[in-house]
């Protein structure tokens, strides 16, 4: 997704960093499989972060502006792209993802609509920005009847969660724990099953919205249920 987006990010906001690019695979740290996660992952237009970035899973989901600068690699115009954070890059091996940098370890579809392939390595700038999904906020359930977990994908604005709660229509909202990447815990006392549920996600800019009912009285393990977005 090349985007005109200048008048987004002011010169303040931008930030120095560098971006590699490898062959993405399904999973990863965040949790999201196949198709989950904001609609740019179906155009694989994804990044693995390092862990300043990452902050242990707590960015997953969210999107981010990246322009290649001041390289012999840059494409032409230095095109700006969307990508949706989906994994880590961890620290150690060639040495590009360890602590003390700010790395992009981009998807190639992603990498090659700003740089040229063979750079591999390139000095970037870089910015937050919201994410533009279509449809609703997804909930995967799974877990047991003593282990909820909920992975939440598809996130609308800010795109970062960085706080969950769940309800029956007799129980009072339970928060959730976050267990990694964006799966959210709850270890269940009385049971939630037979019970419909809703859900209360906050973003990392204050905004919360509430999925009323999302998830039938009759949800089962390994279902997904659609509820409101930002």
């Amino acid at each position: 997704m090349l985007i005109g987006v200048e008048k987004l990010c002011n010169a303040q906001q931008w930030q120095p960093g560098h971006a590699t690019f490898y062959n993405e695979a399904p999973g990863g740290a965040c949790g999201f499989g196949t198709g989950e996660a904001q609609g740019l992952y179906k155009q694989k237009l994804t990044t693995a972060l390092n862990g300043p970035l990452f902050e242990k899973g707590a960015t997953c989901g969210s999107c981010w502006l990246v322009k290649c600068v001041d390289n012999q690699w840059c494409l032409p115009n230095a095109p700006t792209i969307k990508v949706v954070a989906t994994d880590l890059c961890p620290p150690g091996g060639n040495g590009v993802c360890n602590p003390q940098y700010k790395h992009f370890d981009m998807s190639i579809p992603a990498f090659t609509k700003i740089a040229v392939y063979k750079g591999g390595y390139i000095a970037i700038q870089y910015a937050r920005t919201k994410c533009d999904v279509q449809g609703g906020m997804r909930f995967t359930i799974s877990g047991n009847p003593t282990f909820f977990l909920v992975l939440v994908w598809n996130v609308g604005g800010d795109g970062q969660v960085v706080g969950m709660s769940v309800k029956t229509p007799q129980s009072q909202w339970q928060p959730m724990s976050r267990n990694w990447g964006q799966n959210w815990q709850l270890n269940v006392k009385n049971g939630l099953q037979g019970n419909s549920l809703s859900f209360q996600v906050r973003t990392s800019d204050g905004k919360s919205v509430v999925s009323n009912n999302v998830a039938p009285g009759n949800w089962q393990f390994g279902q997904t249920y659609t509820g409101i977005n930002f």
